[in-house]
């Protein structure tokens, strides 16, 4: 089968890492074309040489499915060669991220409405547009973790290294209040060593407070980081399902997370402590983490457990049954 996937850049961001993984593994049994705007080529992420990168829309002609990736390829909705076989794929409810700007809001809406099967990520993402109208088709799945990109190991932890995801917030869905930093600033009086990883400029007021800030990190700086870490934390309003707390997993590194709606992976007291989206709640999970290595260690081996299970070849095994078995 000749697919067509919309990819809106090559960012390095959890969303693209995940639409590259579905080109390439897709790409084994099917011919890939990866459409993107993006001028530069992708020099974080190895793109196999089978997914045949495009930059305009010839190929399309030629495609017996279409997947559209995010609400910026809404166009291809109405696209005069768009295949009977289409999907939008959803990986966050995207309108969340520029609530004044009504052209965005207007592109996420008609993605969401779309008469196209959606595939989603998130049970929270399903509930949000069946409630703003969608009556079509919604297959769930979920996301894996690139083991060949981040190796499981259980190296001993020294109990004091807090790291912090999410530092500086880039929308309103993620650490928009700042608790993760306002934690990290009580964990830090408490004696722990705060690390940070960012891609953007550290803000002045939260400037003082990691011991060591990693600018935009690469996969060997990043499996470190994770690797050395005694707990994750992970602060965001809402999220689908985020990256980092599965690629910590890996490592064995817990996560105390806050938030309101999404990350289907977290689960409360089985992989991680998980409250609502409150800095006392999260400190406190924090605390209980860092305090007791038995039960840390508990959650730590059921991470690595649920990564080995609902890994990569879960996923795309239900993925490639969407796509090939949809009428």
């Amino acid at each position: 089968m000749n697919i067509f996937i919309t990819c809106p850049n090559f960012s390095r961001h959890g969303g693209i890492r995940v639409i590259l993984e579905w080109a390439n593994r897709l790409s084994e049994n099917h011919i890939i074309y990866l459409r993107t705007d993006d001028i530069h080529d992708c020099n974080w992420f190895n793109i196999k040489s089978n997914v045949h990168i495009v930059r305009d829309d010839s190929y399309i002609w030629k495609s017996d499915c279409l997947i559209i990736s995010s609400p910026h390829g809404v166009e291809y909705l109405h696209h005069p060669a768009r295949p009977e076989k289409t999907f939008v794929f959803c990986q966050m409810a995207e309108h969340l991220f520029r609530l004044n700007d009504v052209h965005w809001q207007n592109f996420c809406r008609r993605f969401y409405l779309a008469d196209a099967p959606m595939i989603s990520i998130s049970k929270w993402n399903e509930d949000l547009f069946r409630k703003a109208g969608r009556k079509g088709k919604i297959y769930q799945v979920g996301n894996g973790v690139n083991l060949d990109h981040f190796p499981i190991s259980d190296k001993p932890k020294n109990g004091k290294i807090v790291l912090v995801e999410g530092w500086e917030p880039g929308n309103p869905t993620k650490d928009w209040d700042r608790i993760g930093p306002r934690v990290a600033q009580r964990l830090k009086k408490d004696g722990y060593i705060i690390w940070t990883y960012i891609t953007s400029k550290l803000s002045e007021k939260y400037r003082s407070i990691p011991n060591r800030v990693a600018f935009n990190p690469n996969q060997e700086q990043l499996n470190d980081l994770y690797e050395k870490a005694t707990i994750l934390i992970k602060a965001s309003k809402y999220d689908a399902r985020s990256c980092s707390p599965m690629e910590a997993m890996t490592k064995g590194t817990v996560s105390a997370r806050a938030i309101y709606e999404g990350d289907d992976d977290l689960k409360h007291r089985y992989n991680c402590l998980r409250s609502t989206y409150n800095e006392d709640d999260l400190y406190d999970n924090a605390k209980r983490l860092l305090n007791n290595p038995d039960r840390r260690e508990e959650l730590a081996n059921n991470c690595i457990e649920y990564i080995k299970t609902f890994n990569w070849d879960y996923w795309m095994n239900q993925i490639e049954s969407i796509l090939v078995g949809s009428k």
